[in-house]
């Protein structure tokens, strides 16, 4: 773990949520300040064959004396080149800065830099309480002192999110393939999937996933049966659910046609076929 910071407040806090939340690792702790030699030394702690997950504390108002332009620049190709080189998670977790009451445009800037970065997962200003209240974490006189810039509070809240997010990978990583993985997704329509694993927070590990219900026993009127059963059918075989009509005599012959080619598709993966019958 490295931060732009002091993190000697912060050693237990995070050992304590570590023993609570369970993770088998144990954290470790850079030089305070030393974000960008962590980053691009191959001989530093995040570096190291022993690491399974980075964590980089990040306070903007830290740059504030710099070039802050220049220094998210450098930040992110720093950032890129840690995730080519290690392929470990990186947690980048922006911290709340005094001079930064709503939003702020450099951290959106840097979010969005980092973006569909491979192994890489940018938290946000909103989550670093980790879901613990705290009122005002700002510690001026401490900052002035030893660079220390939040209370005791502050750095409990900001422990307990770092280890969560660690947690959460970790369990994401340890746990077995799933069946829903995204080379077993189903048929595809439009720009994307109609089953399958519709959304996946892997921070938050929670997966969302799209499956078929089953048997569809459908109605098929008299009045329009041709129509009804080609829209059946093909709402049907779009989430891959079997689908059954029973009809009448009647408009058996009108709709016969339209059944014989929902049973025989031409295209879409054979396992995945919708049945109709009569």
């Amino acid at each position: 773990m490295a931060a732009t910071f002091t993190t000697d407040p912060l050693a237990a806090p995070v050992r304590s949520w570590a023993q609570r939340l369970g993770p088998a690792v144990e954290a470790e702790f850079a030089p305070d300040a030393q974000v960008f030699q962590e980053l691009l030394d191959p001989g530093s702690l995040l570096n190291s064959v022993h690491s399974v997950c980075a964590v980089v504390l990040v306070r903007l108002d830290d740059w504030l004396g710099e070039d802050e332009p220049r220094a998210l620049d450098e930040f992110s190709a720093a950032v890129r080149g840690f995730a080519a080189w290690r392929r470990i998670p990186l947690v980048v977790q922006l911290c709340p800065s005094p001079s930064v009451s709503g939003d702020d445009p450099w951290a959106e800037r840097l979010t969005a830099e980092l973006a569909g970065l491979s192994g890489v997962h940018v938290l946000g200003v909103d989550s670093w309480d980790g879901g613990l209240p705290v009122a005002d974490p700002h510690d001026p006189a401490r900052l002035r002192i030893a660079h220390i810039p939040y209370t005791k509070d502050g750095y409990t809240a900001l422990g307990a999110c770092a280890m969560r997010s660690v947690h959460a990978l970790h369990a994401l990583l340890a746990k077995p393939p799933s069946r829903y993985s995204p080379s077993t997704v189903t048929t595809p329509c439009g720009t994307g999937w109609t089953t399958g694993v519709r959304s996946e927070d892997e921070l938050a590990g929670v997966v969302e996933i799209v499956e078929p219900v089953g048997v569809v026993c459908a109605i098929t009127p008299i009045t329009r049966p041709t129509a009804v059963v080609v829209f059946k059918a093909l709402t049907a075989l779009k989430t891959c659910n079997p689908i059954i009509f029973p009809s009448t005599t009647r408009p058996w012959k009108a709709a016969r046609k339209p059944r014989r080619s929902c049973a025989t598709p031409r295209s879409g993966p054979a396992p995945h076929r919708t049945a109709c019958s009569g």
